[in-house]
């Protein structure tokens, strides 16, 4: 299936892969000077892979497409040989890897790469993450096959470098309008709204952030999996610092109950004493009002017997 354009692609080098005809691919950005293989593409920056985790996780729950391949077939007429004067009609690819590609509303492919048209409709949004190998196409070529072969609704080209690739702000967004990127305007914070997201689109130096439209910010599964282990990590200090203060507090508790009970044990020790020394002290009282009563029945005896001697004399 190819989609007929319009298009002033057919003025760009035609160039063949494995025999099939391209008006444009990035795949070249895979190999370095040597033309060894990279291994991964620029697109595995650690911002576009933060990117494409924080898509695909956010939007879990929705029927949506996060990639970095977008293909486009797309039958154009092509000047076989300029100084000819017939012209053939072809069916010529297009094909970028951009960093990443978002789709509403159709599952992933199987092949791992989305063809426009072919798979589902035209991508909602298109992020590139600038470097210095990629920027001039980022603002060049794709920027024009995004907006008219690709037809993405909108697209952003971020620039993360301490030194810059391009003046002005650091993020470049556009939305697509009759056909035409327009550039979206970023509020007085310097955030820029999505309409396709329904997200802020938040520069901060080397990163660019997702938020809420209620201002809170879009995490990824490993940030909040982070988050989640830190506020457990939490709860746990807190109970633990709440088991060892009941445990200070029950050992004062137990402590002040210790320390009555010995005061309670003391003075009923001294209650005790007193009792004792005030019984001792009447038992000696008692003795003494005893001998008291004995001296005086003594005497009482002795003045009754020299009475008794005196009237006998």
């Amino acid at each position: 299936m190819a989609v007929k354009l319009n298009l002033p692609l057919s003025e760009w080098p035609i160039f063949y892969i494995e025999g099939e005809p391209y008006i444009y691919d990035d795949t070249y950005l895979f190999y370095d000077e040597n033309g060894e293989p990279l291994g991964q593409h620029t697109r595995h920056s650690t911002l576009a892979i933060y990117l494409y985790n924080l898509l695909s996780w956010v939007y879990r729950n929705q029927l949506c497409t996060v990639t970095f391949d977008l293909y486009l077939k797309a039958e154009i007429e092509l000047i076989q040989n300029a100084a000819a004067d017939a012209a053939g009609q072809e069916v010529v690819a297009a094909r970028v890897s951009p960093d990443v590609a978002f789709i509403k509303g159709i599952p992933a492919p199987d092949t791992g790469t989305y063809v426009v048209d072919v798979d589902g409709p035209p991508p909602n949004v298109i992020f590139e993450v600038g470097s210095q190998n990629t920027f001039t196409d980022d603002l060049g070529k794709k920027f024009e096959l995004y907006a008219i072969a690709y037809r993405a609704k909108e697209y952003y080209a971020y620039d993360p470098r301490e030194k810059r690739l391009w003046k002005g702000s650091r993020l470049k967004a556009w939305r697509l309008i009759n056909g035409e990127y327009e550039e979206i305007k970023p509020d007085e914070r310097g955030w820029v709204w999505s309409e396709e997201l329904q997200k802020w689109l938040v520069p901060d130096g080397k990163n660019l952030w997702l938020y809420n439209p209620d201002g809170t910010k879009c995490l990824t599964s490993e940030e909040e999996a982070k988050i989640q282990t830190e506020l457990a990590r939490a709860e746990a200090e807190r109970a633990k610092a709440e088991a060892e203060r009941a445990d200070k507090a029950e050992q004062v508790i137990i402590h002040e109950k210790q320390a009555r009970i010995e005061a309670q044990q003391e003075a009923a020790e001294k209650q005790k004493e007193v009792e004792n020394a005030n019984a001792y002290i009447r038992q000696l009282e008692q003795e003494k009002q005893k001998e008291t009563e004995a001296s005086n029945a003594y005497i009482r005896q002795l003045e009754e017997e020299i009475k008794k001697r005196n009237q006998a004399e």
